[in-house]
């Protein structure tokens, strides 16, 4: 209840339902796998790339069984309290039509994707990061992933009308995404405006990175996030002991020198474009920064709410921090963002952010398919909703859509190992931040 003491997270509450799917991606990964007809829903959280329908046949709708199955699960665990026979008789796409957005039913060989692309850390797709304004309008290439598929064929700014045919105005920007989805090998063609015939990509399978670190001047650390797959904050950790080593080689050449000793004075985590992921990983992520206990959010469930506590005590507690955000910033990631505000240990930099502020839980069904529920809402520390509302930055910067294109970009290329631009595009948010730490 809203009164109680925090609840301490712990990673012995590890998630069933993720090492099934892993077994179960482990086990089938051999097996013959068809297609389901239409753009798949998938993830919102998955770089705002949902996993599209793989194969070749479409197979039926669920059995009456499973209809069942999914209204009980619905009756018993969804946010607000339903009634099962507002199903009855429904089917798949009726039930879920009856549900907030954010939850979705997948299909057997849709949990197979999602497990491989767990396993592998990479997607099937051709690697490129979308944006869509409204169901309205085109989708905007922010930019590509580097080595991916897109790579050199889709440009950021690209304004993409048609995917396979199909056209993406009225859809919704998770379907339109999913257009990209499927199976590796086959060709995606993308039409684009102001191109007479439409760009034809191979699709393949795309690599994803956790994080990546910069030393800046000043002595001020880096840290990018990508996403927050399970266990992510260990690979943030390796990132953070490689920008403490590198700070300590430079003070012992100071020192050698007969000059001072030298240390990471602020760290920038940035959180632009990141669309989250586990929360877990996010949870022992911001504990690096926080005092163990301290409250990190609360869990809302049918008119109850919970308080989960940080699990651990953080090895940079008083670090000055600055996080970089914008309205590609998500979910679990969203978490990060507002807890660091609501603690005044960070200050938050950028534009408002994507304002998802639910939990979806991946629930196996009997005949191998899954229903990722929204069972839960959650809220900052202070109990601040981000449902609809995002997290408001203490130090907002006004960013032409190009401009934050073309410094993402540079961003990203570096993250997956490309080196420095001789002449890098400017990033105001990142200078903006960069200045408040100073101010520190």
């Amino acid at each position: 209840m809203e009164g109680d003491a925090p609840v301490v997270y712990s990673r012995a509450r590890t998630s069933f339902v993720r090492a099934s799917l892993l077994l179960l991606a482990a086990a089938q990964a051999s097996a013959p796998v068809r297609a389901a007809s239409g753009p798949a829903e998938f993830l919102k959280d998955a770089r705002l790339q949902p996993v599209a329908d793989v194969g070749v046949a479409a197979p039926a709708g669920p059995s009456q069984a499973v209809l069942d199955e999914i209204a009980e699960t619905i009756a018993e665990q969804y946010v607000e309290p339903i009634s099962k026979e507002t199903f009855a008789g429904l089917s798949i796409e009726r039930i879920m039509a009856r549900l907030d957005p954010n939850s979705r039913y997948l299909t057997p060989e849709q949990v197979l994707q999602f497990g491989l692309d767990q396993l592998n850390r990479s997607y099937v797709g051709v690697g490129v990061m979308l944006d869509k304004a409204s169901p309205a309008d085109p989708l905007v290439v922010v930019y590509p992933i580097p080595g991916a598929p897109a790579d050199g064929r889709l440009d950021p700014g690209d304004r993409i009308t048609a995917v396979n045919g199909m056209p993406v105005a009225g859809l919704p920007r998770e379907d339109a995404v999913a257009l990209f989805r499927g199976r590796s090998g086959d060709p995606v063609a993308v039409a684009v405006e102001g191109k007479p015939e439409p760009v034809t990509i191979t699709r393949g399978r795309v690599p994803t990175v956790v994080a990546h670190g910069d030393l800046l001047a000043g002595d001020v650390g880096y840290l990018y996030v990508g996403s927050f797959p399970g266990m992510a904050d260990k690979e943030i950790w390796k990132v953070m002991k490689r920008l403490n080593a590198r700070v300590k080689e430079l003070s012992d050449l100071s020192e050698s020198a007969g000059g001072p000793a030298r240390a990471l004075r602020g760290l920038v985590i940035d959180l632009r474009d990141c669309p989250g992921g586990d929360i877990e990983a996010s949870l022992f992520f911001m504990s690096y920064f926080l005092h163990g206990g301290m409250p990190v959010l609360q869990i809302e469930h049918r008119g109850s709410r919970q308080v989960i506590g940080s699990p651990r005590d953080g090895l940079y507690p008083d670090l000055p921090l600055a996080v970089l955000v914008n309205g590609r910033t998500a979910s679990s990631a969203e978490i990060v963002a507002a807890a660091l505000q609501d603690h005044k240990r960070a200050v938050i930099v950028g534009s408002r952010t994507f304002k998802k502020g639910s939990v979806q839980k991946p629930i196996p069904l009997q005949d191998g398919s899954m229903l990722r529920l929204t069972t839960d809402r959650w809220l900052s520390p202070s109990g601040r909703s981000v449902e609809g509302a995002g997290v408001e930055p203490d130090a907002p910067v006004a960013v032409e859509a190009a401009a934050e294109r073309a410094a993402m970009q540079d961003v990203v290329r570096r993250a997956y190992g490309g080196e420095p631009s001789a002449a890098p595009p400017p990033d105001p948010a990142l200078a903006v931040a960069l200045r408040r730490l100073a101010e520190r």
